[in-house]
């Protein structure tokens, strides 16, 4: 299935459709409040599987096809710098459990990035790779290889809630 349309998430990242169905440009609120509550208790009920499982799932929709959510941030003229870095950064995670840039680093950037009023755009050069090629484990297994690595789903929510939650408020969860 081709997307037929692409919708802009509340940090600017482009997300593939396939229907008529839009997302809307709200953060969405399952993935706010699991960050919140990840931050405020990472023993308790954050580790059970059904909340796991919610989050895992809501993911899993959030980004639809993984590859043409890679494909469209490619496409996506206004990419900035440290989006790039960011999804960058987050496939080297998936790929190999850790990060060149701590995600609340990386986190802190991009909100910093969005308050400028015409912040440093990403150009591909010869030598940029795709997005899509930096995925080097199967892009159908993606998720298990991200909640595999040591913190992994902790990295899934934080980076869900970059992508698709509330970076105003707090940017991973943390006051």
């Amino acid at each position: 299935m081709r997307p037929i349309a692409y919708d802009i998430t509340p940090q600017g990242f482009r997300v593939p459709l396939y229907d008529d169905k839009r997302r809307g440009d709200a953060p969405d609120q399952l993935v706010v409040e699991s960050c919140a509550l990840l931050a405020s208790d990472p023993s308790g009920y954050t580790h059970t599987w059904e909340f796991q499982r919610k989050i895992i799932n809501r993911g899993l929709d959030l980004f639809g096809d993984f590859r043409d959510f890679l494909r469209a941030q490619d496409k996506a003229a206004g990419l900035t710098l440290h989006q790039r870095g960011f999804l960058e950064d987050t496939l080297q995670f998936i790929c190999k459990g850790s990060r060149p840039m701590s995600i609340d680093t990386r986190a802190m950037c991009l909100a910093m990035e969005k308050e400028q009023s015409s912040p440093p755009r990403f150009t591909p050069t010869r030598n940029s790779r795709q997005l899509v090629d930096m995925l080097t484990v199967d892009g159908n297994d993606y998720m298990y290889h991200w909640i595999g690595h040591a913190r992994g789903f902790t990295d899934m929510v934080c980076t869900l809630n970059v992508i698709f939650g509330d970076t105003k408020k707090n940017v991973t969860g943390r006051k």
